[in-house]
């Protein structure tokens, strides 16, 4: 993915993040080109993150993958508390992120980042993070700060992750029983399109050839019943990029195509 993708894939999956409860873990999230005067701000729903894109570099031996530096900062807020302790450490918890100090938030971050991997279509690395700071308004309104830095690899262009594994198998009476693996949990992933050809070429495009109707949008799984012969079959994945479906196969971006050829009996 490129650093557009990046950034907004970094804010679907922190937006995601939850407590053993089931409880998000942050109130506000945001995308900025800096911190600015966000903590001055009233109404903001903390813990809060904000995150920057920094510096970046041009692998020598690929121009086509960046390395990408972002910078992040993770805010708590505890009000009546003009020591900063209840904003870092936490006091009066009664669920969710409520009460939680900073450190605490801090812990929950970090895990999350951690498990940023493949499965998510990015791989990152966290390589530095700042002592923790406090600002105190008015009234011993106490927001505590930490900033933290991590890295991921980016391509120039944009990439769309295609299902993997695609596999088939035949029990006969003309049913081909297929299954894949779905691509990366992503922003805008929205469907999958599974289209089939008679013969041993797969279907060109997410238009071409017959369409295959799936139990769902993000199936893993089908039964076809083509009939007896040799079938082909290209499987894609559709994503939605501007969040304002009804996206279709010739409207939204597709992924390259999976493909499998089977002789079904």
């Amino acid at each position: 993915m490129n650093r557009w993708q990046h950034a907004r894939q970094i804010k679907h999956l922190l937006s995601a993040a939850v407590w053993p409860d089931s409880e998000l873990v942050f109130g506000f999230l945001a995308i900025s080109a800096g911190l600015n005067d966000f903590p001055s701000r009233r109404g903001n729903i903390f813990p809060a993150v904000v995150i920057s894109q920094g510096s970046g570099s041009n692998d020598p031996s690929d121009p086509r993958i960046h390395s990408l530096n972002w910078n992040l900062w993770l805010m708590t807020r505890n009000q009546g508390d003009g020591f900063g302790e209840a904003a870092l450490i936490g006091a009066n918890r009664t669920g969710g992120s409520l009460g939680r100090g900073l450190l605490e938030v801090e812990e929950q971050l970090q895990v999350t980042l951690e498990e940023i991997g493949d499965e998510t279509g990015l791989s990152m690395v966290l390589y530095a993070s700042s002592s923790a700071d406090s600002i105190v308004h008015e009234d011993y309104d106490t927001i505590a700060l930490n900033s933290f830095a991590f890295s991921s690899k980016a391509t120039t262009r944009r990439f769309y992750h295609p299902p993997t594994r695609l596999a088939a198998t035949t029990p006969g009476g003309g049913v081909a029983a297929l299954t894949w693996r779905l691509p990366p949990d992503r922003f805008d992933r929205l469907e999958l399109v599974l289209r089939r050809a008679a013969g041993a070429t797969p279907p060109a495009t997410a238009t071409s050839g017959t369409g295959v109707t799936l139990s769902g949008p993000l199936a893993v799984s089908v039964s076809d019943t083509p009939g007896v012969g040799a079938f082909s079959y290209s499987l894609f994945a559709l994503y939605d990029e501007i969040n304002t479906p009804p996206v279709t196969a010739t409207t939204g971006a597709v992924s390259a195509a999976e493909t499998l050829t089977v002789a079904v009996v």
